[in-house]
């Protein structure tokens, strides 16, 4: 639509408002500034997916005393945190997109800031709902179920450095639970790793460079 409707964009891009609603901040347009937030907008979509991917296939971090609860309530933690990742994912895609059409088509800026103000919010507020009902691997998901299973137990001080980083090189997991907090982190000692999160940084760099 971008490029279909690029004649009646406006030589001057609003590229930032106030909370009254004003534009404080305009950008001549080109296909560049037109077209940076959509490529923004694409690589927040790839990084939703690659998070999704990562909730489904992380290695499940079981209870040595009742596995079989704690891997049924692991699977309930990852479902509810795919869920918000999917869906979070869609409204602020949603979102930017209003955003996007705003060049196109005229829209109020009141309408954009609150809608941006309340989306925001809300999804910080379902984040934290989430957090606090769930816990992390699923610890306040309430099941009843008996005490028989296998057990995976990689909770030896000696891989946690600091006690946040989990670095062992004779573990093939990338991704593993977090020992404290909501969520998931890396195994620091292989080094697709490094090579995932350098990855990362330079294609937001690259994204910061091409919108100034």
């Amino acid at each position: 639509m971008t490029f279909l409707s690029y004649e009646h964009i406006p030589e001057k891009i609003p590229m930032q408002y106030n909370f009254q609603g004003e534009i404080t901040n305009f950008a001549t347009k080109s296909y560049r500034t037109v077209l940076a937030l959509p490529i923004t907008q694409l690589y927040l979509i790839l990084i939703f997916i690659f998070v999704n991917t990562l909730t489904g296939k992380a290695k499940q971090q079981l209870s040595a005393e009742n596995p079989e609860k704690s891997m049924h309530q692991n699977t309930i933690f990852r479902r509810r945190w795919s869920a918000f990742t999917i869906f979070g994912g869609i409204i602020l895609s949603m979102l930017l997109s209003t955003v996007q059409l705003s060049f196109i088509y005229s829209i109020p800026q009141g309408f954009l800031i609150t809608t941006a103000v309340i989306t925001v919010f809300a999804i910080i507020i379902w984040a934290f709902i989430l957090s606090y009902k769930t816990g992390q691997g699923g610890s306040r998901v309430t099941v009843s179920m008996d005490s028989n299973g296998k057990t995976v137990n990689r909770d030896d001080d000696r891989y946690w450095k600091l006690g946040q980083f989990y670095v062992n090189k004779d573990d093939p997991t990338i991704f593993i639970e977090k020992r404290f907090g909501i969520g998931w982190t890396m195994n620091w000692g292989r080094p697709i790793s490094w090579v995932i999160v350098i990855g990362f940084i330079l294609i937001t760099l690259g994204i910061v460079l091409l919108t100034i």
